[in-house]
């Protein structure tokens, strides 16, 4: 897998998510899961790397961090000064590829 390989899926990735941004929350996990479905030969730790340049990308594009509200569903955001790290940080404590409820979601705002 060489550079422009991995960059190519990383564009299409962050095109992707940042469009279902447009209609609805996004949970993290799909990052790695649209990376992984692309790049299905990189090593997890690569994936890993190119997962949070993908979501610092969403972010700096106006995309928020966070949870979803039990009671009311809504999109609750993390300390807006501490999302990258958060979600980065509970990305690195599963020792494996995100899914499902892991990580948290994305939201334009």
């Amino acid at each position: 897998m060489d550079e422009v390989e991995e960059f190519s899926a990383v564009a299409q990735a962050a095109i992707a998510l940042s469009r279902e941004l447009e209609e609805d929350y996004v949970e993290v996990w799909k990052i790695a899961w649209h990376l992984r479905r692309l790049l299905p030969q990189v090593p997890p730790q690569v994936l890993h790397q190119l997962g949070l340049g993908v979501l610092n990308g969403l972010v700096a594009s106006g995309a928020a961090l966070g949870d979803l509200s039990r009671e009311t569903g809504g999109f609750v955001p993390w300390d807006s000064s501490e999302q990258l790290a958060e979600a980065a940080r509970r990305w690195t404590e599963l020792d494996r590829e995100p899914n499902m409820g892991d990580i948290g979601w994305l939201a334009r705002t």
